[in-house]
This record gives structure tokens, sequence and C-alpha cells, in this order.
């Protein structure tokens, strides 16, 4: 019987130090705490205690450098959304792809049109990869 995936619950300082951890490749809680910490007001155990949930949640990779942990992000921003979205259409739909799909056409409809061409483009990028990876 296949287990049910928990629901990825994010709150604002992790997505930050996902956000800081995609973008520099890795860190370690003070490299963090000097950039991220100090602007918020948050301590340097804080800072320990968001990379630890996250590493718990499976989204980090740590490895021991010294007296501290080395971070890094075991998920792409790209993968991290798509299980976010799964989440909400779960949530919302009961997981009904019409109803995804309508909601995401009503979004949709709001861009501009260069954001729509943007759209298309991944559209028939993922489509490709998915052709050649069947055969």
């Amino acid at each position: 019987m296949k287990t049910r995936e928990k629901p990825l619950l994010l709150g604002d300082f992790e997505l930050e130090t996902l956000e800081y951890l995609w973008r520099e490749g890795g860190g370690n809680a003070k490299d963090i705490h000097a950039v991220l910490g100090l602007t918020r007001g948050n301590t340097l155990n804080t800072v320990q205690s968001t990379l630890d949930r996250l590493y718990k949640k499976g989204l980090l990779e740590r490895t021991k450098q010294g007296h501290s942990y080395h971070y890094q992000s075991l998920h792409s921003r790209t993968e991290v959304l798509a299980r976010k979205f799964n989440d909400l259409a779960k949530e919302l739909s009961g997981g009904e792809l019409k109803s995804v799909f309508a909601g995401f056409i009503e979004f949709t409809s709001r861009l501009d049109h260069s954001k729509l061409d943007e759209l298309e483009v991944l559209i028939a990028d993922y489509k490709s990869k998915a052709k050649s990876e069947q055969t």
C-alpha cells in the first residue's frame, strides 16, 4: 500500500532560507545568519533550528565541516514548486485535474502575452522531453 506523502508546509523564514541555499549553492548557519538572520532580527539558534527542520523535512542534505554543518538543497526550486502545486491541487480539488486546469487557465488569463509565449515554450519543451524519454 502506497503511503500518502504529507503536505509540504513551509514558513516564511524556511522559504527565505531555501532561496538563500538555491542562490548560493549551500551554506552553514553562520553564513545564513549573517545575510538573513541579522536583517530579520533572528538569532543564530533560530537559523540553526530552521536548517534542522528543513533537513528533517527531507529538503536539505548536510555534511559535517569542523564544528558545524554545511547545508545544500536536495531539490531545485522547480521541484519544490511542483510539490507545493501538487499539495494545493489535492487540498482544493481532491486531485481532480479538470478543476486544477480551470484554475490555472483563469490564472494565466491575467498574464501578458510575453508570459503566455514563455508558457507555450515551456509546455512544448516538456512535451518534447516526455516523448524522447518514451522512446
